[in-house]
């Protein structure tokens, strides 16, 4: 007490300096300590974001700078996706990546919404949109990859196409039960979402190429210019889904899909975009991430613990049930079935999306937005 008065803390810290001194802390502390003791950074930065945040030692706010930087994180690990991507093998092997994606999509919807209706008394909205939650991954664990060094092989490619086909059908299914739920059925509404979905593909697609191509080539030897346009063409792409209410991770992940073609794996600039994301951006977010876990709920109530266990044993029965129908269905390896299941058992930026707009709909309750918190991490880890 006579410490902090003598230093005039206050928790949790409000001085930018104090916070970014401590992320950046534990940004340099963390992943070593806790792979020492066999835990993967991964998951030694969502703890260490749970330790830090508000239910933790409430030692950083979660307030705007620090949600900045998260999303920043998150974007740019999906914009890392789709630049990593191998098109040519993505469109050899398109059939897989619809079927697998199909099936992460179908068997967790299908099967939350029949746990949630029948056994947990949930309401056929609520059911629908915790179905959608699960349908949803994100591939947290992509980073890992390019240390194992199978970033570029086929069953990687595959299951990047399927997440993005799995999340699109999660985030329309959002969509369609939020538009059901406060105005009714409404084919207008689907004739809207249309439209959007081929305007953003249109630009996204067709114009950001174009540009990018030939500012890229100007500024051919100027690494910090062509650094900066990529990320304008990010955020661009982001902000543009954002405005055609499209979730922005599906703008960075096709902003990476596109530039992946004038951005050698080799290149300096590629380097460049991936040390800074895997070793600051991305790691902001996972910090971010755990901040949200709230564990104290369950030791002053007892019972909503059985909401979160439900929610995360379908969770990670769902995708591997959907792992183990894509491997029967293509002849897999066993490793090649697990790493579907890796890659799709996790949950961040989608599933929070949804339950927070169902959230703020009426459709979820807060315990329901609780337990997803607590989701992301378990599934994380």
């Amino acid at each position: 007490m006579i410490f902090s008065d003598i230093l005039n803390i206050t928790l949790p810290f409000k001085e930018p300096v104090i916070i970014v001194a401590l992320v950046l802390l534990i940004l340099l502390i963390g992943p070593v300590f806790f792979e020492r003791i066999r835990i993967p950074s991964i998951v030694g930065l969502l703890l260490s974001g749970a330790l830090i945040g508000q239910h933790g030692f409430n030692l950083a706010p979660s307030d705007l700078e620090f949600s900045l930087l998260g999303t920043i994180g998150l974007l740019y690990l999906m914009f890392l996706a789709g630049l990593e991507i191998d098109l040519i093998d993505f469109i050899e092997n398109k059939s897989k990546s619809i079927f697998i994606g199909l099936a992460a999509f179908a068997v967790p919807f299908l099967l939350g919404y029949f746990i949630c209706f029948t056994f947990l008394g949930l309401s056929v909205h609520a059911s629908w949109l915790i179905g959608a939650m699960l349908s949803s991954h994100t591939l947290i664990s992509y980073p890992l990859l390019g240390r194992l060094g199978i970033v570029n092989k086929s069953i990687v490619t595959i299951i990047v196409g399927a997440t993005i086909i799995a999340d699109i059908l999660a985030l329309v299914s959002m969509e369609l039960i939020t538009n059901f739920a406060e105005a009714g059925f409404e084919m207008s509404s689907l004739l809207i979402l249309a439209m959007e979905f081929m305007l953003f593909f249109f630009i996204v697609l067709m114009v950001i190429p174009r540009i990018s191509r030939v500012f890229l080539s100007k500024y051919e030897g100027d690494l910090g210019v062509q650094y900066i346009f990529v990320l304008v063409m990010l955020f661009v792409s982001s902000m543009i889904a954002y405005l055609l209410q499209i979730e922005p991770i599906l703008g960075a992940f096709f902003s990476g899909l596109v530039l992946n073609r004038q951005i050698i794996n080799s290149s300096p600039l590629y380097k460049r975009i991936e040390f800074i994301g895997n070793n600051l951006f991305i790691p902001f977010f996972l910090i971010s991430i755990g901040m949200l876990a709230n564990f104290k709920v369950y030791l002053e109530h007892p019972g909503e613990i059985g909401l979160a266990l439900v929610l995360i044993a379908t969770a990670v029965l769902s995708k591997f049930i959907a792992a183990y129908i894509s491997k029967l269905v293509f002849r897999l390896s066993v490793h090649e079935g697990n790493l579907i299941f890796g890659l799709s058992v996790s949950r961040a930026a989608s599933a929070i999306a949804i339950i927070l707009i169902g959230y703020n709909s009426g459709i979820v309750n807060e315990s329901v937005l609780n337990s997803t918190v607590i989701l992301i991490l378990i599934t994380c880890i």
